[in-house]
């Protein structure tokens, strides 16, 4: 009688960390001998599951994980068949948990990543005659074996996933729903944009006063302790990057002397021990080189620029006239911006701008760019929806709301492209910015609840949308969460 040998067959699912970026950018960050297509991050296929190193050997169903986290492979490649059980393959994941060979702290960016661990999975573990492709287990030494690579790499390691001090390279599924071969890790924190850096500045919830409704409206305490907690601007601020924009700007400059204006410049916003601000002086030369040398058709350092220039409009005073032509520049060509990685720039920088008292939004039509920019289904890149929603958040936070008047027609517009379709955004980030959007307009910073918001939403069906972004699902932390708890505080304050 012949024995029936049971085979299982393994795919390789190969994602981009870098969502295109790495495509765009990794010719100018690192120069032609090192560009590279993508930044890779692998997982195993098999039995069902899909096997992965992040905070530990995690696995989860792929269709459920890929549509939770909003990302798909960019190439699915067979690896074989093989002939080892589940049982036995679960049994391997556990003993290299276990061991520490591919525990929570053994992530290493150059040499034990999540790729490190597929091969080794596909080939130990499975016992299949080829793993991952050399191509993809080399990117980290080739992009990382440059000067510019050497700059960027604090960056990459603040993408990393799992438990804190665990590693993972795959930011992208920091908030994953997956189970594990060890004890539970504790939560990983929110997911790092690095090209969008804005941390929430907050405030204790406990000292503000219970929220009052406007025009017509009855007093009535509404607890909402996480929107309290949103009452700054989204802010992108991260200087890691600037001594990589200044040597890409400074490449494409000839007069000696605007170089060394800007390596000053760079020097002084990345050795600022003591909080000491650029002077007005410094900030009207750095613009002036970024508006009358980079901002050109087809100029390879506009990105770069943006990047820089974001940073240096915080140091603003208004004053200086080429801070004002900078933006003025990016606000009628942000919509023809081709690259997507400028155009998320473009965003940070108005982004940071509309938070200053000196420096109102155009009202010809960038909202509406906008608004174009963060839904998903006009704009497919993540990192230009986190951008463009962070810039609507903090134009509401700025705009100004009277208690016995409707709303203006750009908050209307703002309040229903914010809610229509939301529960379609795949992305946490992006949806909570839009949520935030609405919430602050329902609840202005003034801590009162707006009448004709409030009916707005009840009249126009939102709060079935609300509920839903509201239902709890598998994906419980980070970003995701706090957009269902905030979706729990305006379902309190419409049904009050």
């Amino acid at each position: 009688m012949t024995t029936t040998t049971t085979t299982h067959e393994v795919q390789l699912a190969v994602y981009d960390l870098s969502h295109g970026m790495a495509r765009q950018l990794s010719a100018q960050f690192l120069g032609p001998a090192h560009a590279i297509e993508i930044i890779p991050h692998t997982a195993v296929v098999v039995f069902g599951q899909e096997y992965f190193f992040g905070g530990g050997i995690q696995h989860q169903d792929p269709q459920q994980f890929r549509q939770m986290m909003g990302i798909h492979p960019v190439q699915v490649l067979s690896l074989g068949q093989t002939t080892v059980t589940k049982a036995d393959f679960d049994q391997w994941c556990q003993t290299c948990m276990q061991s520490g060979r591919y525990s929570m702290q053994s992530y290493d960016l150059l040499n034990h990543n999540c790729n490190n661990f597929s091969h080794d999975a596909a080939m130990e573990g499975l016992k299949l005659s080829k793993g991952v492709p050399d191509w993809i287990l080399q990117v980290p030494r080739t992009f990382l074996s440059s000067p510019m690579g050497q700059m960027i790499r604090p960056m990459l390691e603040n993408m990393q996933v799992g438990a804190a001090g665990g590693g993972g390279m795959a930011a992208p599924f920091a908030n994953a729903p997956t189970s594990t071969f060890a004890a539970a890790p504790s939560p990983p924190p929110p997911m790092t944009n690095p090209w969008a850096n804005m941390p929430s500045n907050t405030k204790t919830a406990a000292t503000n006063p219970p929220k009052k409704e406007t025009q017509n409206g009855k007093s009535a305490s509404k607890g909402t302790p996480l929107l309290d907690s949103f009452c700054k601007p989204l802010l992108s601020s991260d200087s890691k990057t600037i001594p990589l924009c200044i040597k890409k700007i400074t490449d494409n400059l000839q007069d000696s002397a605007d170089k060394e204006t800007l390596e000053s410049i760079g020097k002084a916003l990345t050795n600022n021990t003591n909080n000491q601000k650029l002077t007005s002086d410094q900030v009207q030369q750095a613009c002036q080189i970024i508006h009358s040398k980079i901002l050109q058709p087809n100029n390879k350092a506009i990105t770069f620029a943006l990047m820089l220039l974001r940073v240096i409009l915080l140091q603003s005073t208004g004053q200086e006239t080429a801070a004002q032509a900078c933006l003025e520049w990016i606000t009628t060509q942000i919509t023809g911006l081709s690259s997507h990685a400028a155009r998320a720039m473009a965003w940070l920088s108005l982004s940071n701008a509309v938070s200053l008292s000196w420096w109102a939004a155009p009202q010809d039509g960038i909202l509406e760019a906008a608004i174009g920019d963060f839904n998903v289904e006009s704009q497919p890149r993540q990192e230009v929806r986190q951008a463009a929603a962070a810039f609507c958040y903090n134009w509401v936070l700025q705009s100004s709301f009277s208690d016995n008047a409707e709303l203006s027609d750009d908050q209307v517009s703002l309040l229903c492209a914010s809610l229509e379709s939301i529960a379609s955004e795949p992305d946490a980030t992006t949806k909570l910015r839009r949520v935030l959007v609405a919430a602050r307009i329902l609840m202005p910073l003034e801590q009162q609840v707006s009448v004709p918001a409030k009916t707005l939403m009840r009249d126009l069906g939102f709060p079935e949308a609300i509920q839903e972004v509201a239902q709890t699902t598998a994906d419980t932390t980070g970003d995701a969460q706090k957009c269902q708890t905030l979706a729990r505080e305006m379902l309190n304050i419409l049904g009050g």
